[in-house]
C-alpha cells in the first residue's frame, strides 16, 4: 500500500516562499551582473572628454592658445578635447571651476597673468598657486609704455624727469583698477620712487580712444594694440616691460635697459590643472603640449595673436607662479588694493 502525501497549508506556504526566494536571488544576481557590466563599461579617465577652460571671452590670445593646444592634444587621446570659455570675475570663475575638478588630467585651465594679479584683490575660495598643478608656461607678451607721438615727452628719460618734477602730474590711462595696465604703473612707482595719476576706463577699447584723444598722457598698452599705432606714427613707445625688446617694437628699450634691472611685467600664458594630479600625468601633458607648440604652423598662429612662445616645464613654472604671487601681492598691498581679511 503506497502512502499518499497531502500538502498542508504550511507546506504550500513554504513552497511559495522558496519560489519567491529563488526568484529574488536570481534577480539579485542579474542585477549584480549588469551592475558589474556597467562598471566594466564605464570610461577610463583617459577616455573621458578633456576640457580646456578659458577664463576669458572667445577671440583673445588665451582663446587662440587654447584651441591650438586642443587641436594638438586630440592627436594624443582617444577622447574629445573641448574648449570651454568661462569668463568673469578677473578669471576667477573659470579658475574656480578647475580648482574643484577631479585631478585626473581631464580638466585644464589656460592660466594668464590675471590669474595671479587679480588674486590678492578678490575674495577667492581657492589659492591661485597652492590649489593648482603647474604644467607648462608656454607664451607671453610684454606691455609698451606709450605716449602720443606729438607729446613733448620724447623718451623714457624725459618721462621719468617730469614724473619726479611733478609727482602725480603725469596721467596714465588704465583698462580698469587692478588691471595689468594699472599694476604695471604701480610697480614702476615702487621701482622709480615716483607717482602717477591713474585714470581708469571700462576696457581696452575705451583706453585706446582716450590715448588717441589726448585725455591721458600715457599708458601701458598691449603690444598688439601699441605696435600698429606706433608704426602709423600716432603713438611713441618709450619703454617695454619685458626682460627683452619686443619683436614688433625693436627700437623701444626695456625698463631693464633703462636702469630698472628687477622690473618685469608681462602678460604670460600657461596651462595648469587641479591640485593632486599625478607627476606622470603632468609630465605627459607637458611633453604633448611642448611638442605641439613647437610646430612652425602653431608658432605662427601664436605670433599672429601677439604671443611669443616659451618653454617652461612644470617645476620651473610652479616656482614662477609662486614668485609672481609674492611680487604682485606686495605691489597690491602697498597700493592699498588688497582684499580685506
Amino acid at each position: 500500500m503506497t502512502d499518499t502525501k497531502t500538502d498542508t497549508p504550511f507546506d504550500n506556504a513554504c513552497a511559495r516562499l522558496s519560489r519567491r526566494s529563488l526568484l529574488a536571488a536570481g534577480l539579485g544576481a542579474a542585477a549584480g551582473f549588469h551592475g558589474a557590466a556597467r562598471a566594466q563599461q564605464a570610461p577610463a579617465p583617459s577616455e573621458l572628454p578633456l576640457r580646456i577652460v578659458v577664463p576669458l571671452t572667445a577671440g583673445g590670445p588665451a582663446d587662440v592658445l587654447a584651441r591650438v593646444v586642443a587641436d594638438e592634444l586630440r592627436g594624443h587621446t582617444n577622447a574629445a578635447v573641448l574648449v570651454d570659455n568661462k569668463p568673469g570675475a578677473g578669471t576667477s570663475i573659470g579658475a574656480g571651476f578647475v580648482a574643484r575638478a577631479e585631478p585626473d588630467g581631464n580638466t585644464l585651465l589656460i592660466a594668464t597673468a590675471a590669474h595671479i594679479m587679480s588674486a590678492p584683490m578678490l575674495p577667492l575660495r581657492y589659492h591661485p598657486v597652492d590649489d593648482f598643478a603647474a604644467i607648462a608656461e608656454v607664451a607671453y607678451q610684454p606691455f609698451v609704455l606709450s605716449v602720443l607721438a606729438d607729446d613733448p615727452i620724447r623718451d623714457f628719460a624725459g618721462f621719468l624727469a617730469e614724473a619726479r618734477r611733478k609727482p602725480g602730474g603725469i596721467s596714465l590711462g588704465t583698462a580698469g583698477i587692478g588691471n595689468a595696465s594699472h599694476l604695471a604703473g604701480l610697480m614702476l612707482e615702487r621701482e622709480s620712487h615716483t607717482s602717477f595719476l591713474y585714470v581708469p576706463y571700462g576696457g581696452s577699447s575705451q583706453l585706446q580712444g582716450a590715448m588717441l584723444g589726448g585725455q591721458v598722457r600715457g599708458s601701458f598698452l598691449n603690444p598688439t594694440v601699441a605696435a600698429p599705432m606706433i608704426q602709423a606714427g600716432k603713438l611713441r613707445g618709450i619703454a617695454v616691460t619685458g626682460k627683452t625688446r619686443w619683436r614688433q617694437t625693436p627700437d623701444v628699450p626695456t625698463l631693464v635697459e633703462l636702469g630698472f634691472p628687477d622690473y618685469e611685467c608681462i602678460a604670460w600664458y600657461g596651462i595648469v590643472g587641479p591640485k593632486g594630479m599625478s607627476a606622470a600625468k603632468v609630465n605627459q601633458l607637458y611633453g604633448d603640449i611642448r611638442t605641439g607648440l613647437a610646430k612652425p604652423a602653431n608658432r605662427k598662429i601664436l605670433a599672429d595673436a601677439g604671443l611669443d612662445p616659451m618653454d617652461v616645464p612644470p617645476a620651473q613654472f610652479a616656482a614662477f607662479l609662486g614668485a609672481e604671487y609674492k611680487k604682485w601681492s606686495q605691489v597690491i598691498e602697498a597700493a592699498g588694493l588688497a582684499k580685506k581679511s
